[in-house]
């Protein structure tokens, strides 16, 4: 089992009364575990939010923005890509928090990774290699349905 980092902790504890818990970070990006070859993240990992006590839940508010490299998918040359997390908002209920404090580092790693796109084109979507691929991409048909081909059940209904 690997070590918490000590930042993405949140004592429960410490919010009673009323208190809050600023969550105004650049973490490394080690903590996500990311072991791909066409995924990385080298850029520091901003977080703004807070962590508070509402009844018996922990509230954990979050805004995340850091950038992924991943391949382009005309000239699969690795380049960056912005990923940004609105507001995000976690609930964990207290009862469950056994050791006293909650790790967010998985609810941070889960709403970054969602954020990943799975296809994206560097400049943009304006690729210099698109003009090259260009003559082997299909030409995107101009509405008429007649010209699908296959199977079609409910064509007559």
């Amino acid at each position: 089992m690997t070590e918490i980092d000590p930042y993405l902790k949140i004592y429960v504890e410490q919010l009673r009364g009323g208190k809050n818990w600023p969550l105004h970070l650049d973490l490394e990006p080690d903590f996500l575990d990311i072991c791909e070859k066409e995924l990385t993240f080298v850029d520091p990992i901003r977080l703004d939010g807070q962590a508070y006590l509402a009844h018996e839940e922990l509230v954990v508010q979050v805004s995340i923005k850091t950038k992924a490299q991943v391949p382009c998918r005309i000239c699969n040359e690795p380049f960056k890509v912005n990923i940004v997390v609105d507001k995000l908002m976690h609930l964990e209920p207290i009862a469950g928090l056994k050791r006293g404090f909650f790790d967010i580092s998985g609810i941070l790693r889960e709403a970054i990774l969602l954020e990943v796109p799975s296809i994206a084109e560097c400049h943009s979507g304006h690729c210099p290699a698109r003009r090259d691929v260009e003559r082997y991409l299909s030409k995107p048909s101009q509405g008429n349905d007649d010209e699908i081909e296959g199977y079609h059940p409910f064509r007559d209904l």
